[in-house]
């Protein structure tokens, strides 16, 4: 027997074919789109946080396959071309939504965050003598910030190191009591003024 098109196990016809993968991108891009809204909403939540990084993955699927159809499938070149652009503008609508946390965060911090920090940073200050220009860890200083740290610039200045989450030194505030940051910290491109002496990086 000839194979043939509609016999069992042969691919469907390629205009069936492109026309699911527009329905499924189109679907993803309606839901990331309503799912990023929510989720530069929401408070942080690393379940939240391991999601979004799976349907950017799952996105770029869609975007490799999309491509896929435009190079080979001349028919359909100018709506697969359109669904990836599709693709590529809710991704950067997701970097904008998922920009609103880091300023709800930053706004807390400056408004009311540092709060719980400043008497910390009081007892650093006072025990300045016991700082070198080696980082130390500040256990024997200050207590509710083990993994904060601390060390003496050249120009006398000190620079103190609060880690957010416990041993995530990726993230965290910094205080820089006199002088300029240094210069290693201040060219990183993560560093942010936050206020008076506070950054954030």
């Amino acid at each position: 027997m000839n194979g043939s098109a509609s016999e069992t196990g042969a691919w469907p016809p390629l205009g069936f074919r492109s026309r699911l993968l527009g329905a499924v991108t189109i679907g993803y891009v309606a839901t990331f789109a309503a799912c990023s809204v929510w989720y530069g909403l929401s408070p942080p939540n690393p379940t939240a946080d391991l999601l979004f990084m799976a349907a950017c993955a799952v996105g770029t699927l869609l975007v490799l396959g999309n491509i896929v159809f435009a190079l080979s499938a001349r028919r359909y070149r100018l709506r697969h071309l359109a669904l990836a652009a599709a693709l590529l503008g809710v991704w950067q609508f997701s970097w904008w939504t998922a920009g609103w946390r880091v300023d709800r965060r930053r706004q807390w911090f400056a408004r009311e965050g540092k709060a719980g920090y400043e008497q910390a940073v009081t007892s650093v200050l006072s025990n300045r003598q016991l700082l070198t220009s080696n980082e130390r860890a500040l256990e024997e200083i200050v207590s509710g910030h083990p993994h904060a740290s601390a060390w003496t610039n050249p120009d006398g200045s000190i620079t103190i190191v609060f880690p957010v989450l416990e041993g995530n030194y990726r993230h965290g505030y910094l205080y820089q009591a006199g002088g300029q940051l240094p210069r290693n910290i201040a060219k990183d491109p993560d560093t942010l003024h936050l206020t008076n002496g506070w950054y954030e990086y």
